[in-house]
């Protein structure tokens, strides 16, 4: 019985399994078997209860506006045993008006945390940098003398700040724009700072949903190479006229066309 409970990734088959649990079982091993699996019914109960506390204060917190229907979304990964029973992305988008989940990375959990630890008014912070410095995801520059001798972010808030970072993370693998920032920067800074920095920008396009209600435009992995390019361009232009040089674009020869063959 204890094998048709094995979890459905594992590569051992059922008879293995009951093979492997074959044995002598001491009482004092099967006490504590059961009671490991009271308290884990027991969390699983508490964990109900605080989930249903939590549906019930998104209720509370639902705007009165008329929203437009929510479009349809594909789940990026399989339901977990510990995720809330009810639909977690409708209830922030009528708490919001904004659907964050439409961000590349972030799930929704990670919009789950970020809006029971910033709130819905993000008025407090000024600009986008007030939010993103409270967060520490900017450098903090240490000047003596007008030299830099430190730029390391300092520790920020953290249960949203790690919440972003989470959201950086996943987007290694991502065909978006984001994603090739990810790892280009991965390339130049290393995976720490790389991280650091894709949730900054996570952390701006969140506070622009959330303060001014813009909408999110997706962008692939395509634009973010273009934009690289021209930037690369427009360095080479400015190098090459401060040493008195100018740049030409060099056409690509068109393909001649091959004569036809003689009969």
């Amino acid at each position: 019985m204890l094998a048709r409970l094995r979890d459905k990734r594992c590569k051992r088959k059922e008879s293995e399994i009951a093979t492997a649990l074959d044995g002598r079982y001491r009482e004092e091993h099967v006490l504590e078997l059961r009671c490991c699996l009271a308290m884990w019914e027991k969390y699983q109960e508490m964990i109900g209860v605080v989930d249903e506390a939590i549906a019930g204060q998104l209720k509370k917190m639902k705007k009165q506006a008329l929203l437009p229907p929510l479009p349809p979304k594909q789940r990026v990964r399989g339901k977990r045993p510990h995720d809330p029973k009810f639909d977690v992305r409708t209830a922030l988008y009528l708490v919001t008006g904004v659907d964050l989940t439409a961000i590349e990375g972030t799930d929704e959990m990670h919009a789950l945390t970020l809006v029971s630890e910033l709130g819905c008014d993000f008025s407090k912070w000024p600009t986008v940098k007030h939010f993103t410095s409270w967060l520490g995801l900017c450098p903090n520059f240490k000047k003596t003398g007008g030299k830099v001798q430190s730029s390391q972010t300092r520790r920020g808030k953290g249960r949203a700040a790690h919440a972003l970072r989470l959201a950086a993370w996943s987007l290694m693998r991502s065909k978006s724009y984001l994603g090739a920032y990810l790892r280009r920067q991965r390339s130049r800074l290393g995976s720490p700072k790389a991280i650091t920095a894709t949730a900054h920008k996570l952390a701006r396009i969140v506070y622009h949903l959330m303060r001014y209600g813009e909408a999110y435009v997706k962008q692939e992995e395509a634009a973010y190479a273009q934009q690289v390019r021209e930037r690369l361009e427009k360095q080479l232009h400015r190098r090459a006229r401060e040493l008195g040089y100018e740049l030409k674009k060099v056409e690509s020869p068109s393909a001649e066309t091959e004569p036809s063959a003689v009969p």
